[in-house]
């Protein structure tokens, strides 16, 4: 039999230049999006501590770090709710701390603001006594009620055998003079404990929305600006649209958050499928899958579009590359849907997309994703992304103004 010599190709200056320098130049050229990174502004620094304007997000010898630290943007301001010290503080876009919701067990008394709601003395920056046991998810609405995640006491706790949950928190609001005016449970003010609250949204109207969720199901809860029960709607898994094919397990569902002016709900959802004759189950495609509250119906389903990142350390021309999964970050005013997932490094990607399916945009941006030891987003009405990036030694407050992304197109 004849051997086969493969040919040989004699590698040219021009051939070696179109290897070392174009071919890089192509591939990169194919990153998503059209290379733009956008620009991070650092607005201010806390320290990792005790005090009144200090964050602790210490993991104490023996107890897992389980505690939400939450932050949230309002016409300017932050807020930002510390589970570990049992406070929630609001600071200016300089990171001067203006006001204080703490526990007195769990935070040495206030130095730099005002404690003596009966003082004569006119002071704008004070700090709110409250017996907090749990603080969690925060929200601010429009007229200023800030809005506090909390664990209900013991008598109030009860099983759900429904949703397979336990029954065991509230949500406080407070006025801006730091009055405890009443809770909402699941009927409205007063009412019955939710199961666990994944996030606390404020759309249009000063609308209310609690995200809770249990094993079987997530529940939506909303609220006008009075506290009053408006609407009630149960994400059933197994009730989701499917794509089109066999071999789908139960879709996963990772978030639902609602539209600010219709009644519609976003579904984030991520579908995997067997594998076939190989066993197990694969990623197959993340989708937004839209609710409609006032008909409670299915009205479409955006399928996201895949995102594949070449890992580091691949051979030239290897097949080393994945596919990640997009996160959600919620939703403008415009109906703009936002995700992030990472690429390679400290970049990751800032996808924008319609309520059509359409992308407006694809942007870099950049985290320090190895040093961050805790991180939290806030997306605004607006479409500003806000961030709590937490180091070993501190804690910056970022933001990327990628509602002028959306403003130029």
């Amino acid at each position: 039999m004849k051997a086969y010599r493969f040919p040989y190709y004699r590698c040219t200056a021009a051939c070696l230049f179109c290897c070392l320098v174009l071919f890089p130049m192509l591939f990169s050229s194919c990153k998503a999006g059209d290379g733009k990174t956008l620009k991070r502004e650092t607005l201010f620094s806390l320290k990792i501590g005790k005090m009144e304007d200090d964050l602790d997000l210490v993991e104490h010898y023996g107890v897992p770090y389980t505690e939400k630290t939450r932050i949230v943007m309002r016409n300017g301001l932050f807020y930002i709710g510390n589970g570990n010290s049992k406070k929630v503080m609001e600071f200016n876009g300089y990171g001067d701390i203006l006001s204080l919701f703490y526990s007195a067990e769990s935070n040495p008394g206030p130095i730099l603001l005002d404690t003596d709601s009966g003082s004569d003395m006119v002071s704008s920056r004070k700090a709110y006594q409250y017996p907090f046991t749990d603080v969690g998810e925060i929200a601010v609405t429009g007229s200023g009620l800030l809005l506090v995640e909390e664990r209900a006491q013991e008598y109030q706790i009860s099983y759900d055998e429904e949703l397979a949950s336990s029954l065991n928190t509230i949500v406080l609001r407070f006025s801006e003079d730091g009055e405890v005016l009443d809770y909402l449970g699941q009927e409205g003010v007063g009412g019955t404990p939710f199961p666990y609250v994944e996030r606390i949204f404020v759309v249009d109207n000063d609308t209310i929305w609690i995200a809770s969720r249990g094993p079987n199901r997530w529940v939506l809860f909303s609220f006008d600006n009075h506290g009053a029960l408006k609407s009630r709607s149960d994400i059933l898994p197994q009730e989701i649209p499917m794509p089109d094919g066999e071999g789908y397990a139960e879709p996963a569902v990772k978030g639902v958050f609602p539209d600010y002016t219709a009644p519609l709900l976003y579904v984030m959802v991520d579908y995997y499928r067997s594998e076939g004759d190989k066993g197990g189950i694969d990623f197959d495609q993340s989708a937004i899958c839209i609710f409609n509250t006032e008909t409670e119906s299915w009205d479409s389903r955006i399928v996201l579009p895949a995102k594949r990142v070449a890992e580091q350390g691949g051979g030239f021309l290897e097949d080393d590359s994945f596919v990640t999964i997009y996160e959600a970050l919620g939703v403008d005013r415009n109906g703009n849907l936002y995700f992030m997932a990472p690429e390679s490094g400290d970049d990751f990607e800032l996808m924008i997309m319609g309520r059509d399916g359409s992308v407006v945009d694809r942007s870099t941006i950049l985290l320090e994703d190895d040093q961050i030891i805790y991180r939290d987003f806030y997306l605004s009405p607006e479409g500003i992304l806000t961030a709590l990036l937490a180091k070993a030694f501190g804690v910056d407050i970022v933001w990327w103004r990628s509602d002028r992304i959306t403003e130029e197109e």
